[in-house]
C-alpha cells in the first residue's frame, strides 16, 4: 500500500476583538495618537532620526530642537505622579509639574481638574481676580525663556500617514498612559495589536470619523 501524502496548511487566524474592544481603542487612538502627532512628537521623532543611524555620539540639537524634544517628552511625562502630563500642568492647567497639590488644598491637581475644581486655587479661597489659563509665568523662575509655537498645520492624509507610522512601543505606551492595565496589555502579542491598530484605523479612516478627532479650525 503506498503511503498517501498528506498536505498540512497552517494558516493564521485573524485575532478576534470585541467590539468594547475596538471602541475604547478607537477613542485612545482618536485623541491620543491624534494629540501626539500635532503636539509635534511625531515630527522631532521624525526629523531627528536620521541623525541616529550612523553616530553613536552625543547627538547635537539647536535651541529650538532641543525646546521642540522637551515639549514632547513632557507630553508623556508626569514628573510629580498626579495623574497630569507636565506639558498638561505646564500649558494647560498653568500647575506645577513639580507639586502633586499645586495649590496646597489637600487635593491633587487630577483629582481637581476632573471634577472641575480650579487645582490652582485651594478651597475657601476667593481667586477671581486670578486666571486660570494656563501661563509660564506661574512658573518663570523654573522654566527656560521659551516661547511656545504651534506646531505646523498638517493636512488629513499628512496626519493619517504618521498616525499610521507610530511604532507598536509608541501605541502600547499611548494605551498606558490612556489608562489601559500594563499586565492585560503586556498579554497582547505585538502582531495581534498591531492588527487591532490596523483595524480600527481603516474602520475610523472608511466611515470618516477619523475627522472628529481633529481640533476645529
Amino acid at each position: 500500500m503506498e503511503n498517501e501524502q498528506k498536505r498540512i496548511i497552517i494558516r493564521r487566524t485573524k485575532p478576534s476583538f470585541t467590539k468594547e474592544q475596538k471602541v475604547a481603542f478607537s477613542i485612545i487612538l482618536g485623541t491620543g495618537c491624534i494629540a501626539l502627532v500635532l503636539g509635534g512628537f511625531y515630527l522631532v521623532r521624525h526629523i531627528a532620526q536620521p541623525f541616529y543611524i550612523n553616530y553613536s555620539g552625543e547627538m547635537y540639537l539647536s535651541i529650538e530642537d532641543q525646546q521642540a524634544l522637551e515639549m514632547a517628552q513632557q507630553q508623556t511625562k508626569d514628573t510629580d505622579s498626579d495623574g497630569l502630563t507636565d506639558y498638561d500642568e505646564l500649558y494647560v492647567y498653568g500647575t506645577s509639574p513639580y507639586l502633586m497639590d499645586t495649590d496646597g488644598d489637600g487635593y491633587t491637581d487630577a483629582t481637581e481638574v476632573s471634577s472641575g475644581t480650579n487645582p490652582i486655587c485651594a478651597v475657601g479661597d476667593d481667586c477671581a481676580e486670578e486666571t486660570t489659563s494656563s501661563s509660564p509665568e506661574l512658573f518663570g523662575d523654573l522654566l527656560p525663556d521659551t516661547q511656545v509655537e504651534p506646531a505646523p498645520s498638517m493636512s488629513l492624509e499628512q496626519i493619517q500617514q504618521a498616525v499610521h507610522e507610530l511604532t507598536i512601543d509608541e501605541i502600547r505606551d499611548l494605551l498606558i498612559q490612556a489608562g489601559a492595565d500594563p499586565s492585560e496589555l503586556a498579554g497582547i502579542s505585538d502582531a495581534d495589536l498591531q492588527a487591532l491598530f490596523t483595524e480600527v484605523m481603516s474602520d475610523l479612516e472608511s466611515s470618516g470619523d477619523f475627522d472628529q478627532y481633529l481640533p476645529q479650525q
